[in-house]
Parts: C-alpha cells; sequence; structure tokens
C-alpha cells in the first residue's frame, strides 16, 4: 500500500474515532438529562446506541494507535485481538441491557393501577353510570403456572368477586375465563357474607391458550393473562380490579402471586390488572347489539431467565466456529503448508459440509425448544455459522484456484485469518442490536 493511501486511512480511522465517541457522549449526556430510571424511562434503547458507538469508537482508535494500514503482521494480528476483544464485550454489553430492559406497556388493553384510573377508563368510555352499569369487584391469584407447548399455559389460582347489596338479584353469580379449557366450569372455593356484600370465589385448574412472541429469545417477555367474563345476565355489570384485597399496586409490584410461586425459568417483571373494550361484531341472538362493556385482564409479565439458555447453546457456537477458524489456519497457498497439514480443498469442502450438517442439527433442536413459527434471535447463531461456513469454503476455493487478489494471497492468506473473529463478532453485534433494540 503507498504511504499516502496508508496516510488516508490513518486518518479515516482517527476521524471515525472521534465521531463515534462525540455522538456516544451527546447521547449519555441527553439520557443523562432526563433522569428518568431506566426500568421506567425506557432509556435501554439509548443505551445500546452509547454501547455500539463507544465499540465502533474503540474499534477506530485502536486502528489509529497500531496501524494495521501498514501491513506490519504484528500490528494486524493486534487489531484483530483488540477488535475481537471489544466486540465480544459490546455483545455481552447488549445482552445485559436486553435483559434489564423495561417491561411496561406489555399488557392487554389499558393498564390500571388504582381504583380512578379504573373509573376515568370507565367515564371515558360512557360507562360511569353505576345504575347502568352496575361495579362488581373481581379479584385473580395464581398458584402454578406452566408452558405446556408455544401457544399454551396451565395455570392454577382463585377468582373472586365482590357483590354489594345494590347489585340486583338477576345478576348472575360467577364468571367466566373465555380462554381457558372448559371456560365455564369453576370449583366454588368459599362463599362468605360480610353483611354490607358478600364474597364469592372459585378456584380453577386450567390450559389457556395465548399467542406469545418469540422473536427475542431468549431475551424474550411474556405476558400471561387471565381475561375474565361476567356470566350472562341481563343487566350489563362491569368486573373491575378487587383493588381492597391486595397491598398498595405500583408499576413494579407483583400482587396475587403465590408467595411459593414456582416461576420454573421465568423472573416476573410486574402483575397489573388491565382492561380492553372488544366490538365483537354480533348481538348473541337479540333483538338490538349488546351493550359494549369492557373485558377485564389480570396480567403477569416475565423475562426468561437467559443464562440457561445461553449457556446451553453458546459453547456449541464456540466449538463449531473454532473448528472453522482452524480450517482457515490451515488453508494456505504455500504447497509446503499443504503437505505439512494435508488440508487440500476437497478436504475443507468435506469439513465444511460436515460442519453445517452438524449446525442444521443445532438448528433444528433449536426451533424444537421454541416451537414457535416465528424465526427468534438465537436463530442468529446458526445463521451467523452457515455464513462463516460459507465463506471459509469460498475462501479455500480462490486459494486453490491461485486467484491474483491481495485479500486472499497476500502473506500465505493472513487477512481473512485476522479478519475472522472480528467479522463473527460484528454480525453478532450489529443484528443484536438491530433485532433487540
Amino acid at each position: 500500500m503507498v504511504p499516502a493511501t496508508q496516510r488516508l486511512i490513518h486518518r479515516a480511522f482517527a476521524i471515525v474515532a472521534l465521531l463515534a465517541f462525540a455522538i456516544a457522549v451527546a447521547v449519555a449526556a441527553a439520557l443523562w438529562l432526563r433522569r428518568a430510571p431506566v426500568s421506567l424511562g425506557g432509556q435501554v434503547g439509548g443505551l445500546s446506541t452509547v454501547l455500539v458507538l463507544a465499540a465502533v469508537g474503540v474499534l477506530a482508535g485502536s486502528a489509529f494507535l497500531m496501524r494495521p494500514e501498514s501491513g506490519s503482521r504484528r500490528a494486524l494480528k493486534r487489531t484483530s485481538a483488540v477488535w475481537s476483544v471489544a466486540l465480544l464485550l459490546a455483545l455481552g454489553g447488549l445482552w445485559t441491557l436486553a435483559w434489564l430492559r423495561p417491561g411496561l406497556g406489555e399488557v392487554e388493553g389499558a393498564l390500571l393501577l388504582g381504583a380512578p384510573q379504573t373509573e376515568s377508563f370507565l367515564d371515558a368510555n360512557r360507562l360511569g353510570s353505576r345504575e347502568t352499569y352496575p361495579r362488581i369487584p373481581t379479584g385473580v391469584t395464581l398458584l402454578s403456572f406452566e408452558f405446556t407447548n408455544s401457544n399454551d399455559v396451565h395455570i392454577t389460582g382463585y377468582v373472586w368477586q365482590k357483590y354489594d347489596r345494590s347489585i340486583p338479584a338477576d345478576v348472575t353469580r360467577g364468571v367466566i375465563l373465555p380462554e381457558g379449557s372448559n371456560a365455564y366450569d369453576l370449583t366454588l372455593a368459599w362463599q362468605t357474607d360480610y353483611g354490607d356484600y358478600e364474597v364469592l370465589g372459585w378456584y380453577f385448574d386450567k390450559i389457556f391458550r395465548q399467542q406469545f412472541d418469540y422473536r427475542d429469545y431468549p431475551f424474550d417477555r411474556q405476558s400471561l393473562w387471565i381475561r375474565v367474563w361476567p356470566l350472562e345476565s341481563a343487566i350489563p355489570v362491569v368486573l373491575t380490579p378487587d383493588f381492597a384485597s391486595y397491598p398498595p399496586w405500583s408499576t413494579h409490584a407483583v400482587n396475587g402471586i403465590d408467595p411459593l410461586f414456582v416461576y420454573d425459568g421465568w423472573h416476573p417483571i410486574y402483575s397489573a390488572f388491565s382492561m380492553k373494550i372488544h366490538d365483537y361484531g354480533v348481538n348473541y341472538g337479540g333483538d338490538e347489539p349488546a351493550p359494549l362493556t369492557p373485558d377485564l385482564y389480570y396480567n403477569l409479565v416475565l423475562k426468561r431467565a437467559v443464562l440457561s439458555p445461553l449457556v446451553k447453546h453458546l459453547p456449541f457456537m464456540l466449538v463449531i466456529s473454532s473448528l472453522l477458524f482452524a480450517t482457515l489456519l490451515m488453508t494456505s497457498p504455500d504447497e509446503g503448508r499443504k503437505g505439512k497439514f494435508g488440508l487440500t480443498t476437497a478436504g475443507v469442502v468435506g469439513a465444511s459440509g460436515a460442519l453445517v450438517l452438524t449446525v442444521i442439527l443445532e438448528h433444528g433442536t433449536i426451533r424444537s425448544i421454541v416451537g414457535s413459527q416465528q424465526v427468534s434471535y438465537i436463530e442468529l447463531l446458526p445463521f451467523t455459522l452457515y455464513l462463516m461456513i460459507g465463506l471459509v469454503t469460498i475462501n479455500a476455493m480462490l486459494v486453490e484456484e491461485r486467484v491474483n487478489q491481495p485479500f486472499i494471497t497476500w502473506e500465505d492468506s493472513l487477512l481473512p485469518v485476522v479478519l475472522y473473529w472480528p467479522l463473527l463478532l460484528a454480525i453478532l453485534v450489529v443484528v443484536t442490536w438491530v433485532a433487540l433494540f
């Protein structure tokens, strides 16, 4: 490389490093001035941007200091090592932020944290008249849950209602859990008369079918919700959350959960009641459309315990990528090295084919674990390995054909070797940033 070109590249590294660090500092300062907690203010996306910009600054700054454009083998190897470590740290930082990101805004309908919010929601939807739309405070507590497949979850717990003496006698006592198996079949657990009101509680043990989103697996969040309907009645009653039966509610409270609850690979973020009005577009055989009253939801928002899936899948990727790197190291245009390692282009193609089959098997295992038709984030690992296997195979074929390209043949195919780990990690970092944030 001519000196003029080297100087131009050297200056470019300096400019990129300065710009990346300057923008990162500006974004970090803007986040700090907001002074909003990460768990509430949605700053995780901004922090991920700061992290990526800082990583770009480190990559460019280390290249500026080590001068890999000079062609020195030592400079190239050092730069490759620093880039690999920086990108690995950036990837770990993005994973940490993905696990810590906010979990709000994932309930069905309007989030309710108290009686005033409930009344405001009803007033806004012209349901404020207690005479026309009697209120029935309703509560839910969960005892256990277990995912049985990608769309079904087995949940046990209790649901109860308070019937004030003002509730007309022709209002049918009872609830329906429409998403649950045998929605009408609940076991009466208690019935207590407190004078001014009566409390009825039912035990349920049901399979609930819901649509879950696994695109971010294993950094996904899932909202288990139980929709509660009143039993059929001539009077359009409104089920409201029984906030008086719980401790004070907040945006991070986990209320209505058994203290001995087994989360089985999940961490609770919060639980909450919510309401949503659905227009089902039918009158159920009546003379006129039924009044639109809101459905009551009890939501439990969870985030997956990410360590177990990563420990299950990352060692596989590390082993396959290391074997692929070893294959790349043994790929050389030098006949002496070929004879020493005994690795020909046909051998590289055969090894690549075996690695592809192994990755396909692992990919199938991942798909069976997730159990969803969606493409999940964890599938980034096999897709990246497919790409790297293809590049290593193409490199071996070009070396065998003695293509007159300095990138392939220079210094005994040094450039593909020093770029292997930075390229692999850069793909993971970029796709993680785009997919999760």
